[in-house]
């Protein structure tokens, strides 16, 4: 029992540092990406080749580029957030529940399609490990907030 809590907590701070480690480059690097510049550039590269009538063109076209800056900052924030809940063990369901939201995004406006499979959906597979383990309840703050509120699904 204890290899297997020991594994999802290695997992956990692995997700967790690449979370963390992939907004603080972005937050870090010249010119700021949270001009929504290199956000755009990525998505209009995505757009010309997908498929048309897609979800992910759709997506690109509908709202990624009208809200390129907002959707910058919140890629970064977001990143870093997860990343640093994961890396400390708290919330770290809804933690989980947020890093599959983005990484769902990502996939779709990245492959355009369903049938692909990429470090995307491998992400999203590894957080849904790591949301129904409870593994922020192994060596994290929400072992302690388990305890305390016992009844309250996140920890």
């Amino acid at each position: 029992m204890k290899s297997e809590r020991f594994a999802i907590l290695l997992l956990r701070l692995y997700v967790g540092y690449l979370f963390l480690m992939a907004g603080w480059s972005k937050w870090t690097q010249t010119p700021p990406y949270t001009t929504g510049e290199d956000i755009a550039h990525f998505l209009n590269v995505k757009l010309a080749a997908c498929e048309p009538n897609t979800i992910g063109s759709a997506l690109i076209q509908g709202y990624y580029l009208p809200h390129s800056k907002l959707l910058a900052w919140m890629v970064v924030l977001g990143e870093m957030a997860v990343g640093a809940a994961l890396l400390s063990g708290t919330a770290t369901r809804l933690a989980c529940v947020c890093g599959i939201f983005m990484n769902a995004n990502f996939f779709i406006a990245t492959s355009g399609s369903f049938l692909t499979f990429d470090n995307n959906a491998f992400f999203i597979l590894i957080q849904l490990l790591l949301l129904c383990a409870a593994a922020g309840r192994f060596m994290g703050i929400d072992y302690f907030l388990s305890k305390k509120f016992s009844n309250a699904y996140l920890w």
